[in-house]
């Protein structure tokens, strides 16, 4: 869905009512009003009144980004305004004096600020705060900034070091992205929310590209840095979505109501673009189809992408078999097998794929191991009537 526009802009996203103006507006035009201070005190947003001597260190923000905007757009009327701490002069005519601007330069206790916020001082109050010297302030909002400068810019051989990935995953995810047609071809970003959760370990930033596209980029603090553990479209709202949708294309698939798993596989492709998961679950709606080849190639994505999970081997085994290569079905069995061996409470993929194994067996002609597997299912599953048959028959 597109998202609606600012009413007072134009241009960004609307995702804020305005109690003063009965409209939805964007953070840059939300600041411009609430920095006059006439804003209703029932709007959270409010800044009061008593603080307009103050330039505010701590006001309601959705996002550091708008926390910025905020205080250059504050510093630009607070500059204006006479001061008592420089005894009535303006902060404006204040900073042209040694007297001034030693006091300006106290009143912003520069040993306590990181370079960002007195970067937004020095623009938009014209005095030297010496940033370069200061402190980076790594936030999870600052990484995605980063990482949505280097895609913005083509430096794709950078964005390795901001993925949570093992690096045999990082090539296969850099291509993904830099394929990606919204992604690859976006040239500008706005940050409207971003959040921390899970006690300052987990963090999220939602982005508009191009003034078009929503985008939420999820982060983790591993050791004392932020990473990125995947991307999709949409806002935050939506990041429980995949499994809901993935749970009813499986639904589809075994009622053969296959044009709706079609669907669902197509609006879930849209928006968790980057997800394993969904490259699988495409694996799998192809094998039912017996479009073999294309379920390969989406089996072989999944493992590119992350690291190989037992169902991952099972359904490879299963493609490889109904293809009739037999000793790639045999390896990615016993790969499947190898992995659930410690499984308290074997599921209905082990018995299959015991049965599966011990009638490959048979048909490589090795019939010890044929009944060896048959036997292991029936340990699962005493009643099926294959394994069965499968030990008479031998023994």
């Amino acid at each position: 869905m597109k998202p609606s526009r600012c009413k007072k802009c134009k241009t960004n996203i609307g995702h804020r009512y305005c109690l003063r103006t009965d409209k939805y507006l964007c953070h840059e035009c939300c600041n411009v009003y609430r920095v006059d201070f006439n804003c209703p005190k029932s709007c959270g947003y409010h800044i009061p009144e008593k603080d307009i001597e103050n330039v505010p260190t701590s006001v309601k923000s959705d996002s550091l980004a708008e926390f910025y905007d905020l205080i250059g757009t504050y510093i630009n009327k607070w500059k204006f305004r006479p001061a008592k701490f420089l005894d009535g002069q303006t902060p404006y005519d204040a900073k042209s004096t040694p007297a001034g601007g030693e006091k300006l330069l106290n009143y912003f206790k520069t040993d306590k600020l990181d370079i960002d916020f007195a970067k937004v001082i020095e623009d938009n109050l014209e005095i030297d705060l010496k940033s370069s010297k200061l402190p980076k302030l790594f936030t999870s909002e600052g990484l995605a900034c980063d990482f949505m400068t280097e895609i913005l810019e083509d430096r794709w051989e950078n964005l390795h070091k901001y993925l949570a990935r093992e690096e045999k995953y990082m090539p296969a995810t850099v291509e993904l992205l830099k394929n990606h047609k919204t992604v690859a071809e976006a040239t500008q970003f706005f940050i409207y929310a971003s959040g921390i959760s899970d006690g300052g370990n987990n963090g999220f930033i939602t982005l508009e590209l191009d003034c078009k596209t929503n985008m939420t980029i999820i982060t983790k603090l591993v050791g004392k840095n932020w990473k990125i553990l995947f991307m999709y479209f949409g806002g935050i709202e939506q990041i429980n979505m995949e499994n809901p949708l993935i749970d009813k294309i499986y639904q589809d698939m075994m009622l053969s109501r296959y044009r709706d798993a079609e669907a669902d596989l197509a609006k879930v492709e849209s928006i968790f673009f980057m997800s394993p998961n969904v490259y699988f679950v495409r694996g799998v709606y192809h094998s039912n189809k017996q479009d073999y080849d294309i379920a390969l190639n989406s089996f072989a994505k999944t493992a590119e992408l992350y690291p190989p999970f037992p169902d991952l081997y099972y359904n490879f085994a299963l493609v490889y078999h109904r293809k009739n290569e037999l000793k790639k079905a045999k390896v990615n069995y016993l790969k499947y097998l190898d992995m659930t061996k410690n499984t308290k409470e074997p599921d209905l993929n082990m018995e299959f794929a015991l049965f599966n194994l011990s009638c490959l067996y048979g048909q490589l002609n090795d019939l010890e191991n044929a009944k060896l597997y048959a036997k292991k299912c029936l340990t699962i599953n005493p009643n099926h009537e294959g394994a069965k048959q499968i030990v008479e028959t031998i023994e």
